[in-house]
């Protein structure tokens, strides 16, 4: 859920960054990955590679074709993915739910085999799906080849799909891996997505969040395609940030001026991971009514278990502060950052002694504004995102993990697209 839902009719966020198979887009490319994959699991293939830019889908259409394969299919996913081989076998057992009896790794890849060739023999082939391949070393790879050659005799066993960014499909034409290589019968990189197929995937994912498809103007859409590149993570986050300016502008359409106010003109590049949590905002208005005298105050932070007790434990020394310190320099148009906990626990502030009281207080006023139900999905963290208008600026917040925010207060006329991007960042960091 996110602050702008109801405003914009949605029975759901269209724009989310968790992978949900419920909001495919049937792009050419994505179809035919999915297909590909489908055709290959369906024929016994040995090997299968799906590539492609961070944030081009690939997981997506993991989870879509999770859905469609036949249920007597053994599967394994693990993304956890390590150079160690042995390190890979742990996660591989894992993934099987098999408890492994030994921590050596010859014995784990015995036991392995032993559970393929027990599922093969009640008729239900295995499948592993290794993603983030792209983190695995060489040797460990070639290992997976070894792994593989219980397929013999005409019987396949074990199917195993990789999937990983750019650096995969680089890997995977070293002549030391030319083995592997002739044992794949799939090998698709997934392009981003044209001009044409960005404007259909903004409209897909807005019908199916219950709104018009007339939302975003055909120029929105061109520039955002322009800004991401056509990468569907990025168009998500761009969207959605496009859907927080419009809510706190009253805008029921969003058009390319929108897009620009948000960006410098600039594409777009976000980190890998993207699981945002907006929870609590009361407590940082509160905290930030009046300026400190000294550029930063740290109140006894605390770490998530320890506040579960009810024991304080501090954080490294100056850790917060260089955080917040970085965060205000990475943009002009920062006035003050803070972190807080979801109870309204200011964990650490940097507020220039010389911010105006009254700047402040109309920015606290603005958050304390939001009506009883909103305050409440803050708390419990059914909202992702808060972007709030005051008149002079906006207060913006974002989850920093450890049942924290990061808030940070901004000039008027702000790229705040760039600005929720320094704050993911830095809240990366806390």
């Amino acid at each position: 859920m996110t602050v702008y839902d109801e405003f914009y009719g949605f029975h759901e966020s269209p724009f989310s960054l968790l992978p949900d198979p419920g909001f495919f887009y049937t792009s050419r490319k994505h179809s035919k990955a999915l297909n590909l994959l489908e055709t290959a699991v369906f024929h016994q293939s040995d090997f299968c590679v799906i590539s492609g830019e961070i944030g081009a889908g690939k997981t997506t259409i993991l989870r879509k074709l999770l859905h469609r394969l036949d249920k007597r299919i053994c599967v394994g996913l693990i993304s956890n993915t390590h150079p160690s081989f042995i390190d890979l076998m742990g996660w591989i057992l894992s993934a099987f739910e098999i408890t492994p009896v030994s921590m050596q790794g010859i014995a784990m890849y015995h036991q392995f085999i032993d559970f393929v060739s027990e599922q093969f023999s009640k008729g239900q082939p295995t499948l592993l799906i290794v993603d983030e391949a792209q983190n695995l070393s060489m040797p460990a790879l070639e290992q997976l080849r070894m792994l593989a050659n219980i397929n013999s005799g005409g019987n396949l066993l074990l199917q195993i799909i990789l999937v990983g960014q750019k650096e995969l499909r680089d890997m995977l034409r070293s002549q030391e891996l030319e083995s592997l290589t002739q044992r794949i019968a799939v090998n698709y990189f997934l392009a981003p997505l044209d001009e044409a197929e960005t404007v259909a995937y903004i409209n897909h994912r807005i019908v199916h969040a219950g709104g018009q498809v007339s939302l975003f103007d055909y120029g929105a859409c061109a520039k955002i395609h322009e800004y991401s590149r056509g990468v569907p993570r990025v168009i998500n986050h761009l969207c959605d940030m496009c859907l927080l300016c419009g809510y706190a502008e009253n805008a029921r359409t969003i058009n390319a001026d929108l897009i620009d106010s948000i960006t410098s003109g600039q594409p777009l590049e976000i980190p890998d991971d993207e699981n945002s949590t907006v929870m609590h905002a009361a407590g940082m208005a509160q905290s930030m009514l009046k300026p400190q005298t000294e550029s930063i105050v740290e109140d006894k932070p605390v770490q998530p278990d320890a506040l579960a007790a009810q024991v304080e434990t501090p954080l490294p020394e100056n850790r917060l502060d260089s955080i917040l310190s970085a965060l205000n320099k990475s943009s002009a148009d920062i006035e003050a950052s803070g972190v807080v906990s979801n109870d309204g626990l200011m964990l650490a502030s940097r507020i220039p002694a010389s911010l105006d009281e009254d700047r402040i207080g109309a920015m606290s006023s603005a958050i304390l504004s939001l009506g009883n139900k909103t305050a409440q999905d803050l708390k419990l963290g059914r909202l992702e995102q808060v972007l709030i208008k005051g008149e002079n600026g906006y207060v913006l917040m974002m989850n920093a993990g450890s049942e924290a925010i990061v808030t940070v207060m901004v000039k008027p006329k702000a790229k705040l697209g760039l600005i929720f991007l320094d704050i993911k960042r830095a809240s990366e960091h806390i």
